[in-house]
């Protein structure tokens, strides 16, 4: 799956549950530029994550693992938000995405620790040494 914003809504019973997200920057993005965030039940649990940079590089897979998550009303919601980034002098969004995701009861080993993107530097942008975007970046 991938969009700029989505989520994913899993029903479960109550308890303490894992989640494995797996991922791979097989798309030939510059995954610094196309960074995104993660949220787990409304809470931001990664930020600006690089993919390539947090597998040890392009086309690799890598795991990243929550424990200890607990339903909400009997849902554990993931929500993938893409970041705001510079592109030259444009403010832009890329896209989130997933490949996989698992999600059991208890704790799962192992799950790489995630990388974050540089965050694009808005002070100069808002003080005119950028264009505008356009409402199409948004």
């Amino acid at each position: 799956v991938h969009a700029r914003d989505f989520w994913v809504n899993l029903t479960v019973g109550p308890g303490r549950y894992h989640l494995r997200l797996k991922f791979a920057a097989t798309r030939e993005m510059d995954t610094r530029r196309n960074c995104f965030d993660i949220l787990v039940n409304g809470e931001r649990s990664v930020e600006r994550l690089d993919v390539a940079a947090t597998a040890g590089g392009p086309h690799r897979a890598v795991d990243l693992v929550f424990n200890d998550v607990a339903p909400r009303n009997g849902v554990i919601e993931l929500r993938f938000t893409a970041a705001r980034t510079m592109v030259g002098d444009r403010l832009v969004r890329g896209e989130a995405f997933v490949q996989a995701l698992e999600v059991g009861p208890g704790r799962a080993r192992g799950g790489a620790k995630p990388v974050s993107a540089p965050a694009p530097n808005l002070t100069e942008w808002a003080a005119g040494s950028a264009s505008s975007p356009s409402a199409a970046h948004w």
